[in-house]
């Protein structure tokens, strides 16, 4: 990762205007480099036979929940970008790590809303539909309002909203008989930031072509 402080002027300005806005931000700008990781990680592909051009989802997740802290503390002297296109891990500074089962009949987003309380922020690992791995994002549920932030694919996902739910959980969970499972890591308290406007913000979705494998 790497700190971009240009930016911070604009993440603040955002963040304080409102929640949505500030988290908004954050999906939009952690992965700066995405389509100069594509090209490299198609270099890979002949290498270990894995089609997979977004690879970096952990290290985007990380950041994710660095400048999510900075909204915690009102600090906003940095703001903290991916820039390593390659697969990340999530072994060092987790303090607590979840486990649940996902099947056919289990929605992931009841799942995170279920195990991750109000107050509460946490990476999250969890299946995508139809193939045969994960996705890594984060998670925030403050004021009975449970959002999802995916900084590698610039996107954000207000489980309030019944379109953004549609649609988080179309993509994510399992389609068949088999049980696979989402993990939560969870990170810390949100219970400081500042909750004084909830507007709702359009989210432009890419197709669901783009993942990367864990």
């Amino acid at each position: 990762m790497s700190e971009q402080t240009h930016l911070t002027a604009k993440f603040e300005s955002e963040a304080k205007h409102s929640v949505l806005k500030g988290l908004s931000y954050i999906s939009k700008h952690v992965n700066p480099n995405k389509k100069w990781g594509m090209l490299i990680n198609l270099a890979s592909v002949v290498k270990d036979n894995t089609f997979a051009l977004n690879r970096n989802c952990i290290y985007c997740s990380k950041a994710v929940d660095l400048n999510i802290n900075a909204m915690v503390n009102s600090d906003y002297k940095t703001f903290y970008v991916a820039e390593n296109a390659a697969a990340g891990k999530l072994d060092e500074g987790i303090a607590t790590m979840q486990e649940h089962p996902v099947t056919a009949d289990t929605s992931v987003s009841t799942v995170l809303l279920s195990h991750i309380k109000p107050g509460e922020k946490a990476i999250i690992v969890v299946p995508l539909k139809n193939r045969e791995f994960s996705h890594c994002m984060n998670f925030v549920h403050l004021a009975g309002n449970g959002i999802v932030i995916d900084g590698q694919q610039s996107k954000l996902y207000n489980l309030n909203n019944n379109a953004d739910k549609k649609t988080f959980d179309s993509l994510y969970g399992v389609a068949s008989k088999d049980i696979k499972s989402a993990r939560i890591y969870m990170t810390g308290s949100v219970s400081d930031i500042k909750n004084e406007a909830w507007e709702m913000v359009e989210h432009t979705h890419f197709s669901d072509n783009e993942w990367e494998k864990l």
